[in-house]
């Protein structure tokens, strides 16, 4: 293929790698590759993140663009799809409060991390060797 965009990435963990060196190699000449996941790990295993004063580099004769954070590109443009995007999530919590929409949201309760002093996030907390809290179990 002469393009190949990666989209792939974990939202808990780093992003799983789906194409290997040798799978790269495999690329004609000049090839580009573009991971858009490369600055949660990378889903490509050559793929390293870089920044928009450095945007590519070369392995296996293949032009890679791994821009970090690559919506800052077009910030407003992202600014925009954001607010969009958020704008119901702040309605509810203003309507039903911060707590009850969380527990009544699994997509926005998977979202939290921390909590009244509490880690709330599973993977977090194994990482970092603490206790996991689920906050539905706490006194509010």
């Amino acid at each position: 293929t002469d393009l190949l965009i990666s989209t792939l990435q974990e939202v808990e963990d780093l992003s799983p790698v789906v194409l290997s060196k040798a799978e790269v190699g495999l690329m004609p000449p000049g090839s580009v590759l573009v991971d858009l996941a490369a600055d949660f790990g990378g889903s490509v295993e050559t793929s390293n993140p870089t920044s928009p004063d450095n945007p590519t580099f070369v392995v296996e004769n293949v032009i890679h663009y791994c821009v970090r954070s690559l919506p800052s590109m077009v910030a407003a443009t992202a600014s925009e799809a954001l607010s969009n995007a958020l704008l119901p999530y702040l309605i509810r919590f203003c309507e039903a409060g911060f707590v009850e929409t969380l527990r009544a949201n699994e997509e926005l309760a998977t979202g939290l991390v921390f909590f009244e002093g509490w880690v709330t996030h599973e993977k977090l907390a194994e990482t970092l060797g603490v206790k996991y809290v689920d906050f539905r179990e706490s006194g509010e």
